[in-house]
């Protein structure tokens, strides 16, 4: 399998950037990864089971986190990796749209 690897520690530029910012965040995820997967969990399950706006909001809440971790690990990925990250946006996105149209 391959990897990459990410830019050298002295990277400027957007991605560094955001790397600066999330990495508060990124190390309270680790410290409480329970926690994490139990609210991914149940904005999973509000966003599948509940048929009104609040469905609709929880599956945007997943997919903006989706988004941003895949964006933080993108660099460190592999080919297929990076595919199953396009694929779960993909299927929760439209998971979405079917909400807000209602046909869900």
């Amino acid at each position: 399998m391959e990897t990459r690897e990410p830019p050298g520690p002295g990277t400027e530029g957007f991605r560094a950037a955001v790397e600066r910012r999330s990495a508060p965040a990124v190390v309270l995820l680790h410290r409480r990864r329970t926690l994490f997967l139990i609210a991914v969990l149940v904005l999973l399950c509000v966003g599948l089971f509940v048929a009104n706006w609040l469905g609709v909001a929880a599956l945007l809440v997943l997919i903006a986190i989706t988004t941003w971790l895949a964006y933080l690990n993108w660099p460190r990925l592999t080919t297929g990796a990076r595919i199953g990250r396009v694929l779960a946006f993909a299927v929760l996105a439209a998971f979405a749209v079917s909400h807000a149209l209602g046909r869900f």
